[in-house]
């Protein structure tokens, strides 16, 4: 069997936008294209399936559709692509492999992952566990200065803000983008989004809160905006 063969093809449907998707041998890693006609093509590997596929264009579609409308900015590569993770403020070298389970390993040499099914699934997963055992303490830090009780909290994937806050609920939810900053912006974002419990919209009364608890705030959010662009 020659070693990039197509196994197989179908297309997926992100809203309006048709992506057809190849399934070949060979192939470790996804891969998206947009070309000047503004269709796009992706690649897959053989064995992921298209439940995975699903999921990676999805969390993709933000850059595809900036690229459709003349976006210039690129595509954060896969650390499984570029062999680097940045993980809390810290570019670090990366390597994965399959096993029998998922395990994400991080020391000062680096980042690896032990991954069973897909790989950046996997990863997204141990990213978010990782996260969510660092922002505790800070809830419970902020909590406890403030006053102010989330009734929980959850990381979920977003394309553009770093958090938000369901007042109604008390509900909140942290960008699994989150993963690659500081705890020192990992902590501005908890206090932000809980001073929404207070305050639901960023008027006077809201920014003053901030400076009473973390006098640096808007420099910290001057810093995850530059991260962002």
């Amino acid at each position: 069997m020659a070693r990039y063969q197509t196994v197989r093809r179908e297309t997926v449907h992100l809203g309006e936008i048709p992506v057809p998707v190849e399934w070949k041998t060979g192939v470790k890693n996804y891969r998206i294209r947009v070309r000047e006609d503004k269709t796009v093509l992706a690649t897959a590997p053989a064995r992921a399936s298209r439940a995975a596929v699903e999921r990676f264009l999805r969390s993709r579609e933000g850059w595809i559709r900036e690229k459709q409308n003349g976006g210039s900015a690129p595509l954060s590569p896969s650390p499984f692509e570029s062999g680097e993770l940045t993980l809390e403020g810290k570019r670090l070298p990366f390597a994965a492999r399959q096993g029998k389970k998922t395990l994400l390993t991080v020391t000062e040499e680096g980042a690896s992952l032990l991954f069973r099914g897909d790989g950046e699934a996997a990863l997204a997963r141990a990213l978010s566990e990782r996260l969510v055992r660092r922002a505790e303490p800070l809830f419970s830090f902020w909590e406890e200065a403030t006053g102010l009780r989330a009734s929980g909290f959850s990381v979920r994937r977003m394309s553009s803000r770093w958090g938000s806050c369901t007042v109604g609920s008390g509900r909140i939810r942290l960008s699994l983008s989150l993963s690659r900053e500081p705890d020192r912006l990992l902590s501005y974002v908890i206090l932000h989004e809980l001073a929404h419990l207070r305050y639901p919209d960023h008027g006077a009364g809201f920014r003053a809160f901030l400076t009473g608890f973390l006098p640096d705030w808007e420099e910290r959010r001057r810093e995850l905006r530059h991260r962002s662009d």
